[in-house]
Formats: C-alpha cells, structure tokens, sequence
C-alpha cells in the first residue's frame, strides 16, 4: 500500500499477529525485495546468476538468522508497469538454484494480475469507489501520457472558452457601390437617331449635347404649319372684314388648333436635343452602331451619375437581417474585388423592408455610406461589406445556424 508493505498471508496460517517479530522481520524482506525490483535469495550459491550476488540481503540475513540451512527467496509481483507486491519463501532442504527462481518468478508475473484482482473484489464497496476515484485522479496528475493530458486541458480550456467567452460577430455580405443621383436619360419621342455625341465612361457637364435625334421632317411639318397658319389667318381677317362672323370663328378655331400644332413640333425640335443633366460619368449608353435607326419614345438611352458620393447596398441574406435591429446605428467596413487589401470604414443609413430573391436567396438591401471614400473607387464596384452587430457568446456563433436549421424542420 502506498510505499510500506504489509504481510497479507502466510503458510498455515490463519490469524497474521502483527506485532510478531517473525512477520516484522518477512515485512522487511518483503520491502527489500521492492525496493530493489528483483529476485533476492539468501544466502547466494555459486550457481547464482550474476546480478543476485550484487542485491541487498541484509533483512533476508535477519530472517533466516544466518542459519546455515535455511534459505530465504523472495520474488516481486508485478501487474501492468506497477510492483504490487512480494511472494517470500523459506526452505531447509536444500537453496534455491537458478532454475527454480525463474519458475518462481515466471509463477508470480502469471498470478500477480489474478491476486490483485483478488484483493480488489474483497475490498468494500466504498473502499472501492474511494481507491477507484484515487486513481482516476493519480492518472490525471501522473507523469504518464503527458501529451494527452495535454491535448485533453487544451480542449477543456477551448470548451470553456466557447461557453463562457465572447467574440465581435459580423454580418458577412456581398455589397454593389451606387450612385446616388444616378439619372436616366431617355428618348423624348419615337425618332431617328442623328448623331451620338457620347458613351459609357465619358465625363459630362450639365446642358453638354449628348446625342440627336433627326429633325429634317419635323422641321418641314413646321414650316407647312407656318404657311397654313399664315393662310388661315388671312382668312380670318377676310372673313372679318366681310362680317361673316360664323366663318371668321372657324378659321379662328383652325388658327388656334395649327398654332397648339405649332408649339408641339418647335417642342420636339428643342428636345431632339439629348442632354446632360448634371455633371458627372456617362454609366451606360452606347449608341454609335445605332445612328440612323429608330428609337422609341421612353427608351433609357443613357444613365448618368456623379463618381462622387456613392452608396453601398449590401445584399444581407434572410437568414441574418433579424440580427440588424433599425433603430440602432451600426457599422462596419468593406473590400472590393479590385483592391481586397484596402478596408473602408461604412455606416448602416437604412434597411429597405422588402426581400428580393438575388441567386436563388432571398435577401434584403441595407443602405450605407462611406466615411471616408477614395477617388478609385467608382459605381457597379463589388466585394464582401462586414456589418459590426456586437459582442456574442462564441458557442452560439458556431451552433446558432444549426439550431435555428434545426429548430424550422422539427417546428418549435
């Protein structure tokens, strides 16, 4: 037990007297002989192998009070890599040769695994637990399977750490940069494209021509309108002047109809005119393989927006927008594709309420700007944006999405 040894049985013997100088004498033998992990015989023979004769004998010597035939052999019990105990034998016939000791020991390493489960069994069961807990606790803290244990603390120590602690959890999206006073340009009415002044990438100031559409015929309905309209109120005047008041009247009637014509042709000649209408960057519109053919009326012909102050949509999937309370203020940062070793730092402005279905998901816009912008950077750029939501438990940021998932299939 532990460091000392106590003698457990001896040969026809019932009642072990502890305090005999016999059994204090065979419980000494019996330490010498673990102490020193090995066989021991007294007195040593000239047959004895060669590491016997080396061994400490001096508590064999006592047990057998140097009698000339009497001859002491004690044997160690091993089970597994531990020494548990000792078997002693005495004898007057004749010593132990070298052949009976590796008997003896080949006999104890076989019956040292069923003596120790043996004594194990027989102890009560509250002893047992106690010695079980024990040696639990002496295998945690041993000097065995140091990296184990160590691998075993390092994964408590994360386990804790996940429950316990918290980390900054991000709402990961990919986001398109917008203009914000983007225009559209369209056709003014159903025409013939004349001559394309600009396309996509070009800078633009407000009232610069841009494209025309073709006014040779609108300009030959007004001259023929003039000429009518002159005759008509030719007509009127005769018609006045004769005092025929009903004919006077229709012709006025006819005058103000060609004038209302009037006005519109001179309208539609002033809007063939396509202008800039305000200053920036032609975004789409390319037109020069289209002159001469027909546009019609309403047709987007060109989108115009300033590279200044743009917008970040940032397309946040279903699954994480509850996460992004409206009425707090977030932020965040963003890279694009272009420069992803560049962040920028963005703030949330709004969230639109409406999810549209992008790439077979269904996500919602959420609106924000750039707090400090840089002049690369132009509308229809994309990347990743990270929205800062706050601080959360690191095992609810690994399992959330799985309980969640779990949760919508079993309907709780």
């Amino acid at each position: 037990r532990g460091q000392s040894v106590r003698v457990m049985a001896i040969s026809d013997t019932d009642h072990i007297k502890r305090h005999d100088e016999q059994v204090a004498l065979l419980e000494m033998s019996m330490s010498e002989c673990l102490d020193q992990q090995q066989p021991i015989v007294y007195p040593v023979t000239e047959s004895t192998e060669p590491l016997l004769p080396h061994a400490v004998v001096h508590s064999h010597r006592r047990l057998t009070g140097d009698h000339p035939t009497k001859h002491a052999l004690s044997v160690p019990l091993r089970h597994d890599d531990e020494w548990v105990g000792t078997i002693t034998l005495e004898r007057s016939d004749a010593p132990f040769d070298d052949q009976m000791i590796q008997k003896l020991q080949l006999v104890a390493d076989v019956v040292a695994p069923h003596l120790n489960d043996r004594r194990r069994g027989d102890r009560f069961l509250v002893i047992h637990a106690w010695h079980s807990v024990r040696t639990a606790g002496a295998y945690l803290v041993g000097h065995k399977h140091v990296g184990w244990k160590l691998v075993a603390l390092l994964v408590m120590g994360l386990i804790a750490f996940a429950t316990f602690g918290t980390w900054q959890y991000h709402v990961t999206s990919p986001f398109r940069l917008e203009a914000q006073d983007k225009r559209i340009v369209p056709s003014p009415y159903d025409g013939r494209l004349d001559v394309v002044m600009a396309e996509p990438g070009d800078p633009v100031k407000a009232g610069d021509l841009m494209a025309q559409l073709d006014t040779t015929e609108l300009k030959l309905q007004l001259a023929e309108a003039t000429s009518e309209a002159t005759k008509t109120s030719l007509e009127r005047s005769q018609a006045t002047a004769e005092g025929n008041q009903a004919e006077a009247q229709q012709a006025q009637a006819r005058l103000d109809q060609i004038r209302s014509r009037i006005g519109l042709l001179r309208h539609h000649i002033d809007k063939a005119r396509i202008l800039a209408p305000l200053d920036g960057f032609v975004l789409s519109g390319y037109w020069h393989d289209k002159v001469g053919g027909m546009v019609e009326k309403g047709e987007p012909m060109f989108e115009v927006a300033p590279i200044q102050g743009l917008m970040v949509l940032v397309r946040v999937s279903e699954d994480d927008i509850d996460q992004i309370n409206p009425d707090l203020e977030y932020t965040g940062e963003l890279a694009t594709r272009s420069v992803p070793e560049k962040k920028f730092k963005i703030s949330v402005l709004k969230i639109v309420p409406l999810a549209a279905p992008v790439e077979a998901e269904n996500v919602f816009e959420v609106r924000c700007r750039i707090d400090d912008p840089a002049d690369w950077l132009r509308p229809g750029m994309e990347g990743l944006a990270r929205i800062k939501i706050g601080r959360r438990r690191i095992a609810w940021l690994i399992s959330h999405r799985i309980i969640e998932t779990v949760r919508l299939w079993l309907w709780l």
